[in-house]
């Protein structure tokens, strides 16, 4: 897993300092502000209405530290139910579809640290997976 991590930060540090765009390879230092597309129960999931207590204080734990819930922003984006969760009782998850008639509707939400400086890809790549753990 290490070796798979450590390919994937290689590349994107290629994509994001090459000399054609970055004559000297100098990594970017303009402030980034992130955000997720969240959908379903990752956005209102939490220690009183979850299935798994544990993953409904994750959640909501995950929320309140990373973004911004204030500057929520509605989106149509291409979603469904369309998978059952055997961990999860046998619930539908949401999924993303390109086969939808009618987008549904997630939220853009910001996240709450800027990324910038010398680990800004470091800070990318830790924000997906707190995302990936929620």
């Amino acid at each position: 897993m290490k070796r798979i991590i450590q390919r994937w930060l290689a590349r994107l540090r290629n994509l994001f300092c090459r000399k054609k765009a970055n004559p000297k390879g100098i990594p970017m230092t303009k402030k980034l502000q992130g955000a997720v597309l969240v959908i379903g129960s990752l956005y209102w999931e939490n220690e009183q209405n979850a299935i798994e207590l544990e993953k409904g204080r994750a959640r909501q734990a995950w929320r309140d530290e990373h973004l911004r819930l204030d500057l929520k922003m509605p989106v149509g984006c291409p979603i469904r139910y369309g998978r059952v969760s055997t961990k999860r009782f046998n619930t539908y998850t949401m999924v993303f579809a390109g086969d939808v008639a009618a987008l549904g509707t997630g939220l853009v939400l910001p996240l709450r640290h800027s990324i910038e400086g010398p680990s800004w890809l470091m800070d990318i790549f830790k924000e997906a997976l707190e995302l990936s753990r929620a």
